[in-house]
């Protein structure tokens, strides 16, 4: 009698370990997948937002001298900045599992600013979450300055 209790017992608690070392690896597997997936995500979400902007930019320097548009855009909590390099550059940085990653938007037929000279590197202080942002193309520049 006591042989088949503790059998049971035994066979219950290798059933349990089995279990435990099926259901742990798999969980592991699919939090790094969640986590992956989020980050992915918010990448495309910060391509489709530059995108936007440049298309916007391309669109006041299409239509002329003294155009301007205002577009409110929200960027994920990864975002960490954006700048203009080189009056042709915008770089937005934002931030990875593996470190800080840039997507980069260059511009070919006009120059850039955030209003001032950024002949080699400016800011355009925005932030993650909404922000209103004015494009304008003035005296030969599209200007994206935060409003």
């Amino acid at each position: 009698m006591f042989m088949n209790k503790a059998q049971s017992s035994t066979e219950f608690l290798i059933i349990v370990a089995i279990s435990m070392a099926l259901l742990v690896p798999a969980s592991i597997i699919f939090i790094n997948y969640v986590q992956s997936s989020t980050s992915q995500v918010s990448a495309n979400q910060i391509n489709v937002l530059g995108t936007e902007i440049m298309n916007k930019a391309e669109e006041m320097y299409l239509v002329g001298e003294n155009s301007w548009t205002t577009i409110e855009i929200s960027f994920p909590s990864v975002f960490a900045n954006a700048s203009v390099n080189s009056n042709s550059d915008l770089v937005f940085n934002y931030e990875t599992q593996s470190g800080v990653s840039q997507l980069v938007y260059f511009s070919q037929r006009f120059n850039i600013s955030d209003g001032g000279d950024c002949a080699t590197s400016c800011d355009l202080n925005l932030t993650p979450g909404i922000n209103r942002i004015r494009i304008q193309y003035d005296e030969g520049m599209i200007n994206i300055v935060k409003t």
